[in-house]
């Protein structure tokens, strides 16, 4: 930090004790003074002033950086200066088994470009609170400073996926474009979610795989999800990836190809990134 160095100020003279001089003896002159009188210190100009502000200011970081929280969360800087558009991610899962790779998606979106939050959750099979814990998250993440509000973005995969639905359905205003990666049924909460998509006004996208049909039917899930969106006049589009070994599932437990470029596309088209 460079800051201008001040005039130097004058040395105060010590005062000699008073002694009392008889009016008839002639009044010595001071002794002379070595100290130079210095000006009186000049204001800094408003010029100077908005220098040293921007002296003091931290140089953005020129790598990524990962935040590990104390819950299991992370969060995720690009390098460079902000405000950076910013996407949330919604693990899958079942109970003490999470679904995904929270640390390696937030690090991948980061490299993109993007300020990411992977939200962990409970470790409950049942989903109560869940949604909460996600639009928790998602304010956590639209007022980070480095964020920019005005676009955010949400990922979800399996149960991840129907919460990042709901969630949706239930902040419209704040979530400009969202993933779902095989979204999980939920019992019967998806069929109830689906009857409520009339509030979405987000670009939405479908991915899931050609044999993702171990655990549950996610190709008929996720078929449905497509068709309740597209009825209701909404911007969605499904991508069906080639099957992935024996459990097409398994496909969103990692950052890999086919899928990751379509989404990484697909926020860099509508958030300008491209």
């Amino acid at each position: 930090m460079a800051l201008a160095t001040p005039l130097p100020t004058a040395r105060p003279v010590p005062f000699s004790s008073y002694s009392p001089i008889p009016s008839n003896t002639p009044t010595p002159l001071p002794p002379s003074i070595s100290t130079p009188i210095t000006p009186p210190t000049v204001a800094p100009t408003q010029s100077q002033i908005a220098m040293a502000v921007v002296s003091t200011k931290t140089n953005p970081p020129h790598q990524v950086t990962m935040e590990e929280l104390r819950d299991g969360s992370y969060v995720c800087r690009p390098a460079g200066a902000g405000p950076f558009p910013a996407i949330l991610y919604n693990h899958g899962g079942l109970g003490t088994i999470v679904g995904g790779d929270l640390a390696g998606t937030c690090r991948a979106l980061a490299k993109a470009g993007y300020l990411a939050r992977s939200e962990k959750r409970q470790e409950t099979k049942q989903l109560t609170g869940h949604l909460s814990e996600v639009l928790d998250g998602l304010k956590r993440l639209r007022t980070h400073p480095d964020a920019d509000p005005s676009r955010i973005g949400m990922v979800g995969f399996s149960r991840g996926g129907l919460l990042t639905l709901q969630a949706a359905i239930t902040q419209p205003e704040n979530i400009h474009a969202f993933v779902l990666m095989a979204p999980a049924h939920g019992k019967s909460a998806m069929a109830r979610t689906l009857r409520q998509v009339s509030p979405i006004d987000d670009p939405v996208r479908v991915f899931v795989s050609e044999n993702d049909q171990t655990q549950a039917n996610h190709v008929q899930i996720s078929q449905d999800v497509e068709e309740a969106l597209r009825v209701a006049g909404k911007d969605v589009d499904l991508t069906i990836y080639p099957p992935y070994g024996d459990d097409g599932h398994k496909l969103f437990f990692l950052v890999q190809e086919p899928y990751w470029s379509d989404l990484i596309a697909f926020f860099d088209e509508v958030f300008g990134q491209v």
